[in-house]
């Protein structure tokens, strides 16, 4: 079972969010990843599982350029590496770069509210902020 738990994050987390050479930019033009954990025990985190599952619901998912996982077993995935990089200790988390050819700092988000209204430049449902 957790064997089956982590090929599946695996390998959606590798799959294509989109068409080669479609790139749907930010409306703010940023270059965003968004870094999902999976424990130990080789499940996917809930929380992570919750907000992936809204991005997609909500159609945000598309602004995503890259999606990494924090592995708890595995120190040198990406996401673990990230989280280090940014001192981020929980997950899931957004790291988002300034946009194409402008200058300014790489922001890490860990509220999907407060990405989404600052990033995305959209208010989030109620029912998604209290989750």
């Amino acid at each position: 079972r957790i064997h089956f738990y982590r090929e599946t994050m695996l390998r959606t987390a590798l799959k294509p969010l989109r068409r080669p050479g479609v790139r749907f930019l930010s409306p703010k033009g940023h270059h965003i990843t968004f870094v999902k954990k999976i424990l130990e025990s080789g499940e996917p985190c809930r929380k992570c599982v919750e907000i992936g599952a809204t991005l997609e619901s909500s159609g945000n998912m598309q602004y995503i350029d890259r999606v990494c996982i924090a592995d708890m077993n595995n120190p040198e995935s990406d996401g673990i590496q990230l989280a280090t990089q940014y001192k981020v200790e929980r997950a899931p988390f957004f790291v988002v770069d300034p946009p194409e050819g402008e200058s300014g700092e790489t922001t890490v988000y860990t509220v999907y509210g407060k990405f989404v209204k600052e990033v995305l430049g959209r208010k989030v449902m109620a029912a998604a902020a209290k989750k």
